[in-house]
């Protein structure tokens, strides 16, 4: 069965990302963009499953539930991330511009996340805080990270970065920098 789409709720440069059609609590990822020669959802899933094992990790990152067929390719299925009350989560950029969550809020749910992120060696490569999501717990709030997790291509540095924690970390250390002082321009 092929699935069709209907509401958009995301587009990166490469992707589109849309709420599935027989489950709103999960959404697809589609490839729009095929002037390059890489495979965004391959590396994703990929990348997915070798993490996946680090459950505190997991708690930053959308589950990956497998692939479907759809009316525009092959769609990588993912969790949606949602609120505790069903409502979608937002950006990071859209909690900041909207003065939904403060910069110190910001700053905690960085360091959170990041720490995870760094005693594994999971590699964070895009600092874009429109990949980051906020969910919206009962008692706080958490940092998901829906894009930029693991290797943007396979080439050596991916290859340094999965044999040796420390090429991973130092890229992670990079994103998490940039993303803490987009999120001190708030502060000012």
């Amino acid at each position: 069965m092929q699935l069709n789409f209907k509401k958009k709720i995301g587009q990166g440069s490469e992707r589109d990302c849309w709420t599935h059609p027989l489950n709103p609590r999960l959404c697809v990822k589609t490839t729009r963009n095929f002037k390059n020669d890489r495979n965004q959802n391959c590396l994703d899933y990929y990348y997915y499953k070798k993490i996946s094992k680090y459950q505190d990790a997991m708690l930053h990152v959308p589950r990956i539930i497998g692939w479907e067929q759809t009316d525009h390719g092959s769609g990588l299925v993912v969790e949606r991330v949602l609120n505790h009350d069903g409502s979608p989560s937002y950006s990071l950029n859209h909690h900041m511009l909207c003065k939904k969550t403060t910069p110190q809020e910001a700053i905690r749910m960085i360091q959170s996340c990041f720490a995870v992120m760094l005693r594994h060696g999971i590699v964070v490569s895009d600092e874009c805080p429109s990949n980051f999501l906020v969910q919206e717990l009962e008692q706080q709030k958490r940092l998901v990270i829906i894009d930029g997790l693991g290797h943007r291509r396979i080439n050596i540095k991916s290859y340094l970065r999965d044999h040796f924690r420390f090429y991973a970390n130092q890229k992670t250390k990079e994103t998490k920098n940039h993303l803490l002082y987009y999120t001190n321009c708030f502060s000012r």
